[in-house]
């Protein structure tokens, strides 16, 4: 059976479950983006065309990337939810 990692107090806790492999840690995820720079400002624009709306932009095109890579890992921090009894939060990796 798949390994399911979860986190506890004590770091990692392993256990086995049937379904699927369960990981309790980040995972870092490769994003496609658009870089473009403003003839006008000379400054940069740059978007992540797979989430709607996360966007950024930065006076240079390294201060761009870093300022869209912040924007990304905000629009993806979970929002908090409550759980109801019984019930266990767990993150997947893809």
């Amino acid at each position: 059976m798949p390994s399911i990692a979860r986190e506890s107090e004590g770091g990692l806790k392993k256990h086995n479950e049937g379904g699927c492999r369960i990981l309790a840690h980040n995972v870092l995820m490769s994003w496609r983006v658009i870089l473009q720079p403003d003839p006008e400002t000379g400054d940069w624009a740059i978007w992540c065309p797979e989430l709607k709306g996360c966007a950024s932009a930065g006076r240079t095109r390294e201060e761009a990337i870093e300022n869209i890579k912040e924007a990304i890992a905000l629009y993806l921090e979970p929002l908090p939810v409550s759980t109801p009894p019984g019930a266990m939060e767990l993150r997947v990796a893809v």
